[in-house]
C-alpha cells in the first residue's frame, strides 16, 4: 500500500500507522522506505512508531535509515529513547543519515549529556551540511553546550555561508544563555499549556510549546490567534514550528493568513518555505507561492530544495510554473542529487510538463540510468493527460 503523503491530511493517515509499522519489516527495501517516509510525514502520532524507527536506523538500505532519522526529529523531547541510536548514526557512511541525525539530536535532546560531545565530533565531518546541522543543534542546546565553544570558534571563519551563519548563531546563543543548563522542565502535551508556553521568556520553553502544537493541532480561534502572534517570535525555530502547526490546522487557520504572508519574506529560508506550505494548506491558492518555490528550485540546495519539492507535490498541476526551471536541472550532470525528485515533480505537474519530455527522454532511453524506469513512467503520465 502506497500513500501520497504530501497531499493527505496527517490526521487522516493516523489509522494506517500500524500497517506502516508492519511494512517496515517487509523484505522489499522500497516498501520499507516508502513506509518510513510516510511515517515522517505523519509525525509522532500516538508514539507507537518510535521504537520501529529506532530499529530502522540500522536498516541496510540508506533511504530507510535517512527516513528514520528525519522521522525521529519530529518526536521532539518525547523521542529521547532514540538519542543513543542517533549518536551512532553520526558515523553512518551516508551523508544524509549523518545530516538528519545531527539535526534530530538538537531537537530531541539538547540537554542530554551524550548529545554535545557527539555534535562537537560532527563539527569535524567532511561534509559542510553535516557540520551546519551540528552547529545548529548546538545552538539549540544553548548554555548546555559551553564545552563546544572552542570547536565552534575553530571553524567560525569558514568560507561556507550556510555553515558560517550556523556557527555564528551557535556561538551567540551559547554565550548569551544564562538559563539552567539542565534545560526547562518539559511541558505537558496539552494544547492550552503549549499555547501558554509560546509566551514564556525562556526560548527553549517556547520551542517545546511550538513543537507540541504541531502534533496536538489545536483548532479554536483563540489557539489560531496565539499561533499567529507567535509568527513574530525572535526565534526562527519557534516561527518554523508555528508555521507547521498552522499548516496542520488547515482552512480553520484562515485568520493567520496575513501573518503567514509576511513570513514568506522571513530571513530564514525554512520559515519561508514552511509558511508557504501553511498558506497552501489553508487557502489552496498557489499564485503567491510560486515565486518562492521557483527561486528555491533554481538556487536552493539540501533541505530547502527538498521542502520546495514537497510543496510542488502538494500543489500538483497548479505548480506548472516550476517546469522551465526543472529542465536545466535534469540536464545538469553536477545536480544528480536532485534528478529523482525533479522527475517526480514533473509527474506531479502532469500534462503541463510536456516541454520537459526531451529532458526526460535522456533518462528513459538509458537503461543504465538509475532513473530509467521512473522517467519512462513520468513520460507516460504526462502523455496520458495531454
Amino acid at each position: 500500500m502506497f500513500v501520497r503523503a504530501e497531499s493527505a491530511p496527517r490526521r487522516a493517515l493516523l489509522p494506517i500507522v500500524p500497517l506502516l509499522i508492519e511494512n517496515m519489516r517487509h523484505t522489499d527495501s522500497q516498501v520499507r522506505g516508502a513506509s518510513v517516509w510516510v511515517l515522517e510525514a505523519i509525525g509522532p502520532g500516538r508514539g507507537e512508531s518510535l521504537q520501529p524507527l529506532i530499529v530502522a536506523l540500522r536498516d541496510d538500505n540508506v533511504d530507510v535509515r535517512a527516513g528514520a532519522a528525519m522521522a525521529l526529529r519530529r518526536f521532539g523531547a518525547t523521542g529521547q529513547p532514540a538519542l543513543t541510536a542517533l549518536v551512532k548514526s553520526l558515523s553512518d557512511t551516508d551523508v544524509r543519515v549523518r545530516k538528519y541525525s545531527a539535526r534530530a539530536l538538537g531537537e530531541i535532546g539538547p540537554h542530554d549529556k551524550q548529545v554535545v560531545p557527539a555534535l562537537v565530533q560532527a563539527l569535524q565531518d567532511e561534509d559542510r551540511e553535516v557540520q551546519s546541522k551540528a552547529a545548529w543543534s548546538l545552538a539549540f542546546c544553548g548554555g548546555a553546550a559551553r564545552d563546544a565553544l572552542p570547536a565552534l570558534e575553530a571553524i567560525r571563519d569558514t568560507d561556507d555561508a550556510v555553515l558560517h551563519e550556523a556557527v555564528r548563531e551557535a556561538l551567540k546563543r551559547i554565550s548569551d544563555d544564562t538559563s539552567d543548563p539542565r534545560g526547562p522542565v518539559l511541558i505537558s502535551r496539552n494544547a492550552d499549556d503549549a499555547i501558554a508556553a509560546l509566551l514564556d521568556e525562556n526560548v527553549q520553553v517556547r520551542i517545546n510549546g511550538a513543537m507540541i502544537l504541531v502534533d496536538v493541532i489545536p483548532e479554536s480561534p483563540a489557539a489560531v490567534s496565539a499561533l499567529a502572534e507567535s509568527l513574530s517570535d525572535t526565534e526562527w525555530f519557534v516561527r518554523w514550528h508555528v508555521c507547521r502547526a498552522l499548516a496542520e490546522i488547515g482552512p480553520k487557520a484562515r485568520s493567520a493568513v496575513p501573518a503567514l504572508t509576511v513570513c514568506l519574506k522571513d530571513k530564514n529560508s525554512e520559515v519561508r518555505l514552511t509558511a508557504a506550505t501553511a498558506l497552501w494548506e489553508i487557502t489552496r491558492q498557489a499564485d503567491a507561492l510560486l515565486p518562492l518555490i521557483t527561486e528555491t528550485i533554481k538556487t536552493g540546495y539540501g533541505d530547502d530544495w527538498s521542502a520546495a519539492a514537497s510543496l510542488v507535490g502538494k500543489i500538483g498541476p497548479a505548480a506548472k510554473g516550476v517546469v522551465p526551471h526543472l529542465i536545466p536541472l535534469l540536464e545538469d550532470k553536477s545536480r544528480r542529487d536532485v534528478h529523482q525528485r525533479a522527475i517526480k515533480m514533473l509527474g506531479e505537474v502532469g500534462r503541463d510538463a510536456a516541454t520537459a519530455i526531451p529532458a526526460l527522454t535522456q533518462f528513459a532511453e538509458d537503461p543504465d540510468s538509475p532513473h530509467h524506469e521512473q522517467a519512462k513512467q513520468v513520460i507516460g503520465q504526462i502523455q496520458a493527460n495531454e
